[in-house]
């Protein structure tokens, strides 16, 4: 093949976009049955390749380690290695805690600063990390020196190397356990692969930046695997409305007008989930960004998310919030009550201490836990169409956005108790209120709607840039000296030379204008 085709074949890839169609299927009672096999083979193929990822990062952190302590010229003797201990955060914080036998620790020291660039481009410095003699009483661990992970003899480098079924088998066998079904094979890539879910998972709770990704959780009795991945090129029969999927045959669409969703193009991947609802197929389908794309509208604005308006554009755009889930919830919430009750009833009854661990037993138990999952899915639904179709509307009728670089983390912290005297009686501080303004923000997902604004803007070649939020609503977008906002839309500029002066703002729309001089 000449170099000339494999360069026109790279474009053609670069000028198409994937798109993911989800539709309700119908499985029969022969394809429940794969699909329960196939998810408890998953969850198997998930511990095991936790178990090695917990590994290869052991051996990662120490060979990192055993660097750190040789430029600053530390004698490791009597340091043993031994598992290191990770938190629930992320992977790095508190991960020094438990790293050898001895009395040192892996901990900040204020003689050690590190000098770095914050976001506004500020030099600043912060404490760094040296091993130090501390007086913490951690627990120990028993010395286990470090060895090559390996499977059946073969050296386990990389998480990917999972995604072989001879090689599972093997350590089926060594723990009496069955081999895997042959139609296994067809999945264990979406869960172990180079796109699998838990390679997905690992790398985000690895990554420093991303801290709202939690250590990855074990399958067990409480969290199963509840969907399956594998990527093949589908194949659709419109005259019967089906799918046809390896290992699963012919799958039947419940949708009948899905070949207008298709618009004949073939499936590169798909994923079989199951909801409360039902069964569920997403189909990644490749999209080209030519049809795709509109005519230049030479429109720009910038963007300030918000409560009480989820979105308020610099031209004059208030969009309200999708009332769906709040109406949603009061139903949750009578659920949840008589469910709690029925669950005090049968611990008065059982004479247990706590209700904790319960599953439901009776009917009425079962009918409640049922209405909660499938209310809580009508939730999620409603508030991700919603946001789907705000972005489209924001990308099609802009060219240039700039959205305000809010982080959600700062903003969801709740305020701490204030205790004014030994008898605890508290000082009123806005704790109630800020959690308040704390359900409201969570109800919004905000994020979500940023995160696909985003991806739809670059799909099609468009600017998509995060304006700083500090004082964006405290500056007049006019003369850009700070004002006074008297309430919580109302904001006037105290600047006597600007033509706005003394003139009543809404805060949001002057903070809007503020993020689109950022373009």
């Amino acid at each position: 093949m000449s170099s000339n085709k494999i360069k026109t074949d790279k474009k053609a890839d670069a000028d198409k976009n994937v798109k993911t169609i989800k539709t309700k299927v119908l499985l029969t009672p022969e394809q429940l049955k794969i699909f329960d096999r196939l998810c408890a083979e998953a969850d198997w193929v998930w511990n095991e390749g936790l178990k090695v990822a917990f590994q290869l990062h052991n051996r990662k952190y120490y060979d990192w380690l055993d660097k750190q302590l040789e430029k600053q010229g530390i004698d490791t003797e009597g340091i043993i290695k031994a598992p290191i201990y990770l938190s629930e955060s992320n992977a790095f914080s508190g991960a020094s805690c438990r790293i050898a036998t001895c009395d040192r620790t892996w901990a900040r020291d204020p003689d050690n600063p590190i000098t770095y660039t914050n976001k506004t481009g500020k030099t600043c410095k912060k404490n760094g990390y040296r091993l130090l003699n501390g007086d913490n009483n951690w627990q120990r661990i028993p010395p286990e020196p470090f060895k090559p992970v390996t499977i059946a003899g073969k050296e386990l480098t990389k998480l990917q190397s999972l995604d072989n079924v001879g090689l599972l088998n093997t350590v089926r066998e060594a723990q009496d356990l069955p081999k895997l079904t042959p139609k296994s094979s067809d999945w264990i890539g979406g869960i172990v692969g180079v796109q699998g879910k838990l390679t997905k998972a690992w790398k985000a709770y690895l990554d420093v930046k991303q801290k709202k990704f939690s250590k990855p959780k074990w399958r067990g009795r409480d969290i199963k695997t509840d969907s399956l991945m594998q990527s093949q090129k589908l194949k659709y029969e419109p005259e019967e409305n089906e799918i046809v999927v390896q290992t699963f045959g012919k799958i039947q669409i419940a949708e009948k007008d899905f070949a207008k969703r298709l618009k004949g193009e073939v499936g590169n991947s798909i994923t079989i989930i199951k909801q409360p609802s039902g069964f569920y197929a997403c189909i990644a389908i490749s999209e080209s960004v030519a049809e795709k794309a509109k005519k230049p509208t030479g429109r720009i604005a910038g963007i300030d998310p918000g409560v009480k308006n989820i979105v308020v554009s610099s031209n004059g755009l208030f969009v309200k919030p999708e009332q769906t889930r709040e109406r949603l919830e009061r139903h949750i919430l009578k659920h949840q009550k008589e469910l709690s009750r029925l669950y005090e009833k049968r611990r008065q009854r059982l004479e247990l201490p706590s209700t904790k661990g319960f599953k439901p037993e009776s009917l009425k138990e079962k009918y409640h836990a049922k209405r909660i999952a499938r209310l809580q899915e009508q939730m999620r639904n409603s508030i991700s169409a919603f946001n789907h179709k705000l972005s489209t509307r924001l990308t099609r009728t802009h060219d240039e956005l700039a959205w305000e670089d809010t982080n959600f983390q700062n903003m969801l912290q709740q305020l701490k108790d204030a205790p004014i005297d030994e008898r605890e009686n508290y000082a009123k501080n806005g704790r109630s209120a800020k959690r308040g303004l704390n359900k409201s923000l969570k109800r919004r997902s905000i994020g979500q709607l940023r995160e696909l604004t985003k991806q739809k803007m670059e799909a099609l070649g468009k600017r998509f840039e995060l304006s700083p939020a500090p004082s964006s609503s405290q500056i007049c977008h006019c003369c850009g000296q700070k004002g006074d906002r008297r309430t919580q839309s109302a904001f006037y500029c105290l600047n006597e030379g600007c033509q706005l002066f003394s003139v009543e703002q809404h805060a949001d729309l002057n903070a809007a204008k503020n993020h689109q001089s950022y373009l």
